[in-house]
């Protein structure tokens, strides 16, 4: 396969401007956001090797291309070129770059709408060893709550416009030291930094799902574990266990949402009053 790589059209990178907040979408009817997945950016592309039609996926970066069963019409091996993000067996798409040898440039709105028609006509889901093409999922309101109960992670928050404007999330984050209340199900502390640069009770954390409930439950029973095997005095133990997260201001609870373990500190009180301002979810 490697000897195909040299076959590859040269595409540049995208460069997509890079802004730290969301503007107003003053359609309702239409998708104003795609959520951009988090994992491995390649191309996929319909070509033919020995004479036979084939998908094959690239990533330009480590030089590393190999194929993977997909069901499609075999006229995008005339030369068509997506690219996305891989998770799993589903290929994310982002954008066009050739349809059928054809370059296809310019409006981006243009090219979300041929890459759906792709889907819907030459892309068919066969079994669960073929790889899925998918758009990301795309959102016109409520923008970090539909972001932060998406099942995969997201890396940036795509404006859809002709000239996309790329938000990424961890410009977003609050970032927060954390502990669970034993007491009740579910509810967990957040602590941020105050004038003196102690941590103090800030509020208590978001969790309105089961992606969250499970994410939180999870990285508290490792750390349950860990305690349990270290041998080192209690005040060092503690230390060592103290957990970061970064969230997600969500506008319409009013309340921060834990997305990430981090590693690091806590923000100022501040800052994250500053941010809650900032990342009001349209």
């Amino acid at each position: 396969m490697e000897k195909l790589i040299p076959l590859f059209p040269k595409i540049n990178k995208i460069n997509y401007d890079v802004v730290n907040h969301l503007t107003k979408n003053t359609n309702s009817n239409s998708a104003s956001c795609l959520f951009i997945p988090k994992g491995p950016k390649l191309f996929a592309w319909f070509t033919y090797y020995n004479n036979k039609p084939i998908c094959l996926f690239y990533n330009q970066e480590q030089e590393k291309i190999v194929s993977h069963y997909v069901c499609f019409k075999e006229e995008l091996s005339l030369g068509t070129i997506l690219y996305g993000t891989l998770i799993d067996n589903n290929f994310v798409c982002e954008t066009i770059n050739y349809y059928k040898n054809e370059l296809i440039g310019g409006n981006f709105i243009n090219k979300i709408n041929i890459i759906r028609d792709i889907l819907k006509f030459s892309i068919r889901d066969n079994d669960f060893h073929s790889i899925s093409f998918k758009l990301p999922q795309m959102s016109n309101s409520k923008i970090l709550l539909e972001c932060s109960n998406l099942p995969y992670q997201v890396y940036g928050i795509l404006q859809i416009e002709n000239r996309p404007k790329l938000v990424i999330l961890n410009h977003l984050f609050g970032h927060f030291h954390i502990k669970k209340d034993y007491s009740l199900e579910d509810v967990y502390n957040l602590y941020a930094l105050n004038e003196k640069n102690e941590l103090t009770l800030y509020t208590t954390a978001l969790v309105n799902d089961f992606k969250t409930s499970h994410f939180l439950k999870k990285i508290f029973r490792i750390k349950k574990t860990y305690k349990n095997i270290e041998f080192s005095d209690e005040e060092e133990d503690e230390n060592q266990n103290i957990l970061y997260v970064s969230c997600l201001y969500i506008h319409e609870f009013k309340k921060w949402k834990p997305y990430v373990l981090k590693h690091g500190n806590a923000d100022s009180i501040k800052t994250i009053l500053f941010k809650e301002k900032k990342n009001i979810a349209l």
